[in-house]
């Protein structure tokens, strides 16, 4: 048969011999080997329910990785010799889009590249329901296709979900959700809901088309049923879920980062909001059994609860964990609602609390939710508003972290674009100043350029600075009005302009005459006043842009 790398291969197994739980009794696996290399790929297989005729159907998903001859063999416990095979497979180039899989490196600025080579600025969005959603009958395509436009390349997705949501109930849900055999109140742990993955697929299938990655939620949340119960959601059961959906789904290029569990502290009891110290061995134990199982290695990233003890100093000794998912201390900004979410405070440092592995990327997976108008929606989210929104990413942006946002009308209870937040009108110039005016992979935090500044982080006002090191192009992202020196090369001529991150426009500017920059005066009503964005160039370099 013939293939081509980086493109997915289905092979269908087929026997009507009887099994009483064909999904527990028959474990299959398929050895890929590459004929003059010999690398080599163990891949589980997956039950998928009978054919037309009566059979019982396993499948098997690959993805070659390398071009030439491979050999594949299966093997089944117990022997059922229908499910025994052997193939000869000659895999072609690529097809010109593919990328291959997705890829963290800690060496790279922002983190991320494909396996071509080619760099990758994570921008994401939160959905946890996506998959619940569709199979619920709601169009989640056209909401793919709206955060798509506006830049969204990564969504955040659990693939169990609870009628549970905190202080409202899920309002697409029009239908039993629950993928495994049985249902809540008798559970089979040793079977899964077919029609519910089936539902999964055509998900996983449109994200690959659009171009976006997905972040696999193995566990959320678990303080739901049944991760609050490990006296009924035992070990076995547990692992039989995991390795079941990573034979699903490790295949293909569109699963970006596995996330063993959301909020993993909460681990054993599910009790909310506490840190459980045996949650740190359990993540390690997940992420080790998701790299032997993913023959096709993608990234495991850990996600937490806990804000104030570092996740290195966690989980620094697990060297299957290359992504910390971190979640800022975006709480804070809501309790009694005593503090001004609008100018996203502190995001910097809670980053730099969880940054410390120089063998991990980290990326500011959990910042807060915005609000949307006229949606019954958690209390906490209320004091998210579009600032927030907009400030947030230009912040994580100018630490040097990739951002994942949330949106109250699509990240968990609703399901719906007609009631869009103002701030994902912020979201496509952030992302197209980021990769197209700053060539993101060249650019790093330079606060040591940044000679005086008014402003201070403890107060949400102090500008951040961005470099390419050779101080070709260097970039102020002032969160508030201000001014700030900066040390530029003595005899090179620069260029600037001034960015407006609300509507996505330059400004005229002009040759740099002096190294002292004060922000633009603007009219418009800000809390906290407008914030600006500060673009120099060496002279040469600067181009007429508007984004």
């Amino acid at each position: 048969m013939h293939a081509a790398k980086w493109k997915m291969v289905e092979f269908t197994l087929t026997t009507k011999d009887n099994f009483d739980n064909p999904f527990w009794d028959v474990q299959l696996q398929a050895q890929f080997v590459h004929q003059s290399s010999g690398t080599a790929q163990t891949v589980h297989g997956y039950y998928d329910g009978l054919s037309e005729d009566g059979a019982h159907v396993w499948k098997v998903r690959w993805t070659p990785v390398q071009e030439g001859e491979w050999s594949c063999a299966t093997s089944v416990y117990p022997s059922v010799p229908d499910l025994t095979r052997s193939y000869e497979i000659q895999v072609g180039a690529a097809p010109e889009q593919s990328r291959g899989y997705l890829r963290a490196n800690p060496d790279l600025n922002y983190g991320f590249q494909f396996d071509n080579g080619e760099p990758f600025f994570l921008f994401g969005d939160t959905q946890y329901n996506l998959f619940a959603a569709h199979y619920c009958g709601v169009d989640v395509e056209s909401i793919l296709h709206q955060r798509r436009k506006q830049g969204i390349n990564y969504i955040r997705a659990r693939l169990q979900v609870s009628p549970y949501h905190p202080d409202t109930p899920n309002q697409w849900q029009t239908k039993d959700c629950w993928p495994w055999g049985g249902s809540a109140q008798m559970p089979n742990f040793m079977k899964v809901n077919l029609a519910y993955f089936r539902a999964v697929d055509e998900v996983v299938a449109q994200c690959e088309e659009l171009g976006i990655g997905l972040e696999m939620i193995l566990q959320a949340w678990l303080f739901e049923f049944p991760f609050n119960d490990r006296g009924k959601f035992v070990a076995e059961y547990e692992l039989f879920w995991n390795r079941y959906v990573i034979a699903r789904y490790a295949a293909s290029t569109a699963v970006y980062i596995w996330c063993p569990a959301n909020e993993y502290e909460f681990y054993p009891t599910g009790t909310p909001g506490k840190y459980h110290k045996e949650s740190n061995r359990w993540m390690k134990r997940l992420s080790d059994q998701i790299r032997q199982d993913d023959a096709f290695a993608h990234p495991i990233g850990a996600h937490n609860w806990e804000k104030t003890i570092p996740m290195p100093q966690r989980l620094g000794d697990c060297g299957n964990i290359e992504v910390y998912l971190v979640q800022t201390s975006w709480g804070v900004e809501t309790k009694g609602f005593t503090r001004d979410a609008s100018l996203c405070k502190g995001l910097e440092k809670d980053m730099r609390v969880h940054s410390g592995n120089k063998n991990v990327v980290s990326v500011c997976a959990e910042f807060g939710y915005e609000r949307a108008s006229g949606l019954l929606t958690a209390r906490s989210h209320q004091s998210m508003d579009h600032h927030h929104t907009r400030r947030g990413q230009w912040r994580a942006g100018f630490s040097g972290y990739t951002v994942v946002h949330g949106f109250d009308n699509t990240w968990g209870a609703h399901m719906t674009l007609d009631s869009e937040p103002q701030g994902t009108a912020y979201l496509s110039s952030y992302y197209r100043f980021m990769t197209e005016t700053l060539s993101f992979q060249n650019m790093k935090p330079a606060p040591e350029l940044v000679e005086l500044a008014i402003g201070s982080e403890e107060e949400g006002t102090l500008p951040i600075c961005l470099s390419d090191r050779q101080d070709q192009v260097i970039s102020v992202y002032f969160p508030t009005p201000g001014e700030c020196t900066l040390k530029l090369n003595p005899g090179q001529q620069y260029s600037y302009r001034w960015f407006n991150p609300r509507t996505g426009i330059f400004a005229d500017g002009g040759i740099v005459s002096s190294e002292r920059f004060v922000t633009p005066e603007q009219e418009e009503n800000v809390p906290g006043g407008a914030d600006s964005v500060l673009y120099i160039t060496a002279a040469e370099k600067m181009e007429e842009r508007e984004l």
